[in-house]
Parts: C-alpha cells; sequence; structure tokens
C-alpha cells in the first residue's frame, strides 16, 4: 500500500514482515516485525502516522511508522485475517472465517462482526 505523502510504499511479506520501501530509490527504509505468521494486507491511515497489518497468525496489528513500534495487537479472528482498511482509528479487517470485522484500534474492541459469507473475505 501507498504511504499517506506516496513517498513510500509497504509490503507484507511471507518472512512474517511488513517492509517500507523508498519509492524514488526502491531501496529498503525500514522492517516491522513481530507478526508470528505471514503478513496478507497491510495498510496506512490517511494521516500517515499509522500502519495496519493482517496476518495468518490471526492477529491485527496497529504500528508507529516513525518508531516501528507495535502500539496495539487486534486479536478475534478464528482464523487468517486477509484484509485491513482503515478510517481514522476504525478497523475493518476480513478474515478466512468468513467474517468481515470492525476494531476500535485505540481500545482494541471488535465493534462489530458481520456473518454471511460463504467463503474467505479477502
Amino acid at each position: 500500500c501507498w504511504s499517506a505523502n506516496e513517498k513510500s510504499i509497504f509490503s507484507g511479506s511471507y518472512d512474517k514482515t511488513v517492509k517500507m520501501w523508498d519509492v524514488s530509490s526502491g531501496e529498503l527504509v525500514r522492517s516491522f516485525e513481530g507478526h508470528s505468521g505471514e503478513v496478507l494486507s497491510v495498510c496506512v491511515t490517511s494521516d500517515g502516522k499509522w500502519m495496519i497489518s493482517g496476518s495468518v497468525d490471526t492477529t491485527i496489528r496497529k504500528w508507529n511508522i516513525e518508531t516501528r513500534e507495535c502500539v496495539n495487537v487486534l486479536k478475534g479472528h478464528p482464523q487468517r485475517v486477509y484484509s485491513v482498511s482503515s478510517h481514522n482509528s476504525i478497523v475493518c479487517s476480513g478474515s478466512s472465517d468468513n467474517t468481515v470485522r470492525i476494531w476500535d484500534s485505540n481500545a482494541k474492541v471488535s465493534h462489530e462482526s458481520t456473518e454471511g459469507h460463504e467463503g474467505y473475505v479477502k
């Protein structure tokens, strides 16, 4: 995904990290380590301060982009997290448990879970 200032891109990896790349040089800027499984989805908040990642390890992590610190771990999906999207402190996640969950990433709380999909939500 693109950074808010469009100078960097973020990629989820099978090595269990998220990598931040400089768009103009193509060089690795930094890595974010903490997931125990492959990272399948990444997004950046509109203010450019936070990055959200979803993983095979069933967690969603909120990262401070500047410090690389994982500030919150959201748990609730019993299976892989295939997609994440954010708006301010609200995070939406889709999983192979066939649900979409809506979270408050500051409070680590899942507000809603939608069921009814007959397959993975990506």
